[in-house]
């Protein structure tokens, strides 16, 4: 029956992603994770657009570029890609996979070791390369870059904290290594919708401090 086929196919599909995963970890990865982020982007700007999740100031869902189609800035969500592909999914591997060599097991108190340390360490340096990536993608000023780490990064990383402490605790528990930048990237949809819509906030705001 159809309920089957549609089963059969998914099934078929991760069958096919773990292959890819497998041959091209690095790669799959950034792929995965710039999509992602895109998508992430898209849902935010989709909700800032009917006003369920808009910037304080108006003046976000205004950028004075061109780059947007109807209610769609593509271009900033080019630069999501661009910092999932780039910096997201290459990071993680990387991260990851040294951390789950240094500190093996899946229990409750080795997960909880590992999400303190990579909420303490990976989390800022994350947190950092993508403000500071966006920064630059949207070619902002030094001292502009600087204002928004101030204005929003403790914010940012406290709500990180409420959200991503759980996840991650999850995370090292149940899902198996190869699959772990997946997993943070389906929970990172709602995450980006946040951040985006977080970092299009601070866009207007420095531009009305200057």
């Amino acid at each position: 029956n159809a309920e089957y086929m549609g089963n059969s196919d998914l099934s078929k599909m991760w069958s096919l992603y773990c292959r890819v995963l497998e041959r091209h970890p690095l790669a799959t990865k950034a792929f995965t994770s710039g999509s992602l982020f895109a998508v992430g982007d898209v849902t935010a700007q989709a909700l800032e657009r009917r006003g369920k999740l808009l910037p304080h100031h108006q003046d976000a869902l205004k950028p004075a570029n061109t780059s947007t189609v109807a209610w769609w800035d593509y271009m900033r969500t080019a630069r999501m890609f661009t910092l999932g592909f780039a910096l997201h999914g290459p990071m993680g591997h990387s991260w990851y996979k040294m951390l789950d060599k240094k500190m093996q097991g899946t229990s409750a108190l080795h997960a909880t070791k590992k999400m303190v340390v990579d909420m303490t360490i990976y989390a800022n340096a994350l947190l950092v390369a993508l403000m500071g990536g966006s920064g630059i993608l949207e070619g902002k000023s030094l001292p502009a870059i600087q204002q928004q780490f101030r204005s929003d990064y403790v914010t940012i990383y406290v709500n990180a904290l409420g959200l991503w402490v759980p996840v991650q605790i999850v995370n090292f528990m149940f899902v198996p290594p190869a699959q772990r930048i997946l997993f943070i990237n389906v929970v990172n949809l709602v995450w980006n919708t946040y951040l985006t819509s977080k970092l299009a906030n601070a866009d207007s705001v420095v531009e009305q401090n200057k």
